[in-house]
């Protein structure tokens, strides 16, 4: 499994708000510490929505949180070779259940959630040459989530 790593959260804050800012380390640390859910290390899915769901919990950014936890989110997917199969619309709804803690992580994100075809190449790359590719694919739903960030 590929994870992001606290330089690799830092990196796309910073390219999601245009700018370094301050933040929390160790809110930084609880976060990526997500990815690694106890006895379902193999399950993409939840390590994915865990990562996402820490992020909002902790908001270790001065700005750009929820964005910067959605592309984190795919980015985990992608490099795995998953990718988000809905519109962003849909998506972001789902995620609201997610961040208010009313839905389990596994049961949001799993419908939302299919595999990449093989030919797309995306696991040989960079995690954050998959976050850039991520930002592009999902622009729509960084600037609905814009607003509330």
């Amino acid at each position: 499994m590929r994870c992001l790593t606290n330089h690799d959260l830092v990196w796309l804050n910073a390219a999601i708000v245009g700018k370094s800012q301050d933040y929390d380390y160790f809110a930084v640390e609880n976060s990526t510490a997500g990815q690694y859910v106890y006895g379902k290390n193999n399950d993409i899915v939840v390590s994915a929505a865990t990562l996402y769901e820490r992020l909002m919990k902790v908001l270790p950014f001065a700005r750009g949180n929820r964005r910067t936890a959605f592309v984190a989110m795919v980015a985990m997917l992608a490099a795995n070779g998953w990718q988000l199969s809905e519109e962003a619309t849909t998506v972001l709804t789902a995620l609201a259940n997610l961040e208010n803690h009313t839905t389990e992580a596994r049961l949001v994100l799993e419908p939302l959630a299919s595999p990449i075809a093989p030919t797309a190449g995306l696991t040989s790359y960079g995690m954050r040459q998959i976050a850039a590719w991520c930002m592009k694919r999902h622009e729509q739903a960084l600037n609905l989530l814009a607003s509330a960030d």
